[in-house]
């Protein structure tokens, strides 16, 4: 019975002795420190990555540029407030952390000696330690609630630039090209609802709205187990901007919540409506949608757009110059030409 708690003994000094050198780390606040490196590392590459998006064209967010600079002149005022306050705390964590190593050196002499004599000092030095982890966790909480709220800002900023940077990516991928003076405006992974369902990228500009499969399919199985794909990648539907009638959004799921974004088109589209499962919450994107047909995504324009010549401004028809026929298609915004439905002649607009 003697040997069991004199082991029981032993492992509680080691258990100790691992929770101390786990302190002298965080007293040291590196986790702290790393992100205030990051910070200030990602706030320098946001102003390039801007810089990138713009010479690929990307026309819109015009507060981008003040935001990537206000963020810049709030952190030079943050960080040095910052670091002076890890620094001082650090400081006097030292005393402490110096406090409970000389506890545990002496509780760690004296069980070599006598294990019995150890035994009274193994709850005096646990409290020291305890005490010290209180402190060093509510520094570290301290230190956290001083630039949690502005990381957070600056990862959205991040994120936000490197969204657009991706759809870049992505439409130098495409089966498809855009138009002269169309700008893309945004894009995303989605799964289109249709049947069967596919999955591939929904990618709004300021002319239309498209979705492009793009996904790998199972050619081959042995024993239900796949062993051959191959990369589908085709435009499944082209719709103007102008024929969506209705966006409208929900969620699907009370454990893994799904993002439904559900449109209605004009009968002159060739589709007539569309559900998609998106990553993101869908109220972004109706709420984008509603600003293109509105035209306010304009104020947003950061590059000027370019002027189309006089000379090649036309009057919307009225009839078909080939047979007469009066248009009943609506013409709506995004529509690059109008097909006759009595004789089929196509108009370009």
């Amino acid at each position: 019975m003697a040997s069991e708690w004199v082991e029981q003994l032993e492992s509680d000094i080691s258990s100790l002795d691992w929770r101390l050198s786990e302190l002298r780390r965080e007293a040291l606040f590196t986790e702290v420190n790393d992100a205030i490196e990051e910070i200030s590392s990602q706030l320098a590459k946001l102003p390039l990555s801007i810089e990138e998006i713009r010479s690929r064209g990307y026309a819109f967010k015009s507060y981008l540029e003040r935001k990537a600079e206000v963020l810049e002149e709030n952190w030079q005022e943050l960080c040095p407030r910052l670091q002076d306050e890890v620094d001082r705390r650090a400081r006097s964590l030292s005393f402490d952390v110096n406090e409970a190593e000389m506890e545990l050196n002496s509780l760690q002499m004296a069980f070599h000696r006598s294990p019995a004599s150890a035994r009274a000092k193994l709850e005096p030095c646990r409290m020291i330690i305890e005490r010290l982890e209180d402190r060093v966790r509510a520094d570290s909480y301290s230190l956290r609630s001083m630039f949690d709220t502005f990381q957070d800002q600056v990862k959205e900023a991040v994120k936000e630039v490197e969204e657009i940077a991706w759809m870049f990516e992505q439409l130098d991928e495409a089966c498809f090209k855009l138009r002269p003076q169309e700008a893309p405006i945004e894009a995303a992974e989605v799964v289109y609802l249709a049947e069967p369902k596919v999955k591939g990228i929904l990618y709004l500009t300021d002319q239309r709205l498209l979705f492009e499969r793009k996904e790998k399919v199972v050619t081959k199985k042995i024993l239900f187990i796949p062993t051959q794909k191959k990369r589908v990648q085709e435009l499944l539907f082209d719709v103007p901007i102008g024929a969506v009638k209705e966006c409208v959004g929900e969620e699907k799921g009370f454990i893994l919540r799904k993002e439904i974004l559900g449109m209605r088109f004009s009968s002159g589209a060739p589709v007539r409506e569309a559900l998609f499962q998106l990553k993101e919450d869908s109220s972004a994107w109706r709420a984008l949608i509603g600003r293109v047909l509105s035209g306010e995504i304009e104020r947003e324009r950061a590059l000027p757009k370019e002027e189309v010549p006089v000379e090649e401004v036309k009057e919307i028809p009225t009839r078909c110059p080939a047979c007469g026929a009066l248009f009943t298609q609506e013409i709506v915004r995004g529509m690059v030409s109008i097909t006759c439905e009595y004789c089929g002649n196509v108009i370009r607009l």
